[in-house]
């Protein structure tokens, strides 16, 4: 349509752009549409752009330095001991030696054992303790575009959890945060969640996201939620997510985008594309819609299903928390 060929290595850097652009665009229409006729202000958004996916929380936690980080940016953790937490939510807290008290902050997390800080380390020594503050905040991964699902963020099995974290508003967690009433158990697992923008990391990336949780863990916990994720460029060795299904739809999506982009009108293309795109949307939720959504109780002669979530029992002077 753009009448450029099929050629790459003919097309000249305007064409290379132009052709980018309607990619760009045709995607961005295809992974975020508007919403359909008789649809109101809802847009569809689809199942496979919302992963589930796993995220540790962890509390304030001491290692012993392994070799010598003297005047280097790389602190090992002696094997054995708890193990740091890779991905991004280490990232920018605190470490602070036991002996010198100096402070550095966490640029990323290379293993198990290996964390890089972000300036050179001095005045410290294999065998020195060093802790790693949390302050209940972590730094979500970088596709992270919102949670998806029911509104909850579940524990692992293995956490022994009788209860989900709600997500709610960072306000909320501000506000039991500044009410100090310290943790709701012995088992101190966190009961609130909230997701709060942070500044993007460079003028080259978009802004990213950070959970804030309340009360604060007081071990490491592994969560399970389903996320809106983000889609980088798409690039030369790589297909576009949801291809397989709905190839026909994303074409109509860059040709109608190619059609715009020439004439700056809606034509033939976009209403084609508008009619796939209807089809697709149909076959997405039939493919993952719920057969059973559980039991209705009615328990308006009760007295509610999750207070009890936050009441521990003793038994033989010892009080349990879904412990």
């Amino acid at each position: 349509m753009l009448g450029f060929g099929r050629t790459s290595g003919s097309w000249t850097s305007n064409e290379s752009a132009d052709i980018n652009y309607v990619l760009d665009r045709g995607l961005a229409m295809f992974y975020h549409p508007e919403p359909l006729p008789g649809e109101g202000n809802v847009a569809h958004e689809w199942s496979f752009l919302e992963p589930e996916t796993t995220f540790q929380i962890w509390p304030t936690t001491t290692y012993t330095a392994s070799g010598d980080p003297d005047g280097g940016t790389t602190l090992t953790a002696t094997a054995g001991s708890t193990d740091f937490i890779t991905g991004t939510t280490m990232v920018g807290k605190t470490i602070t030696f036991t002996t010198s008290g100096n402070t550095y902050t966490v640029a990323s997390v290379s293993s198990a054992t290996v964390l890089i800080t972000t300036g050179s380390m001095s005045g410290n020594t294999s065998g020195d303790t060093f802790k790693i503050t949390s302050d209940g905040n972590y730094n979500l991964p970088d596709d992270h575009g919102g949670f998806a699902g029911d509104g909850r963020i579940h524990y692992a099995e293995d956490d022994n959890s009788f209860y989900s974290m709600e997500i709610t508003s960072s306000s909320r967690v501000l506000s039991s945060r500044q009410l100090n009433v310290g943790s709701v158990g012995p088992g101190n697992r966190p009961s609130l969640a909230a997701e709060r923008p942070t500044n993007a990391r460079s003028a080259t990336q978009s802004t990213r996201s950070e959970l804030m949780v309340w009360p604060a863990p007081t071990g490491t916990y592994t969560l399970h939620y389903r996320y809106h994720a983000l889609q980088d460029a798409l690039t030369s060795d790589l297909f576009p997510i949801g291809a397989n299904q709905h190839s026909e739809t994303i074409l109509e999506a860059c040709l109608a985008a190619a059609e715009s982009h020439i004439g700056d009108n809606q034509g033939n293309h976009n209403q084609r594309y508008m009619r796939l795109l209807s089809a697709s949307v149909s076959r997405d939720r039939n493919a993952f819609a719920a057969h059973k959504l559980g039991y209705n109780a009615d328990r308006s002669e009760g007295s509610g299903g999750r207070r009890r979530y936050f009441e521990s029992a003793t038994y033989n002077g010892v009080e349990y928390f879904g412990d």
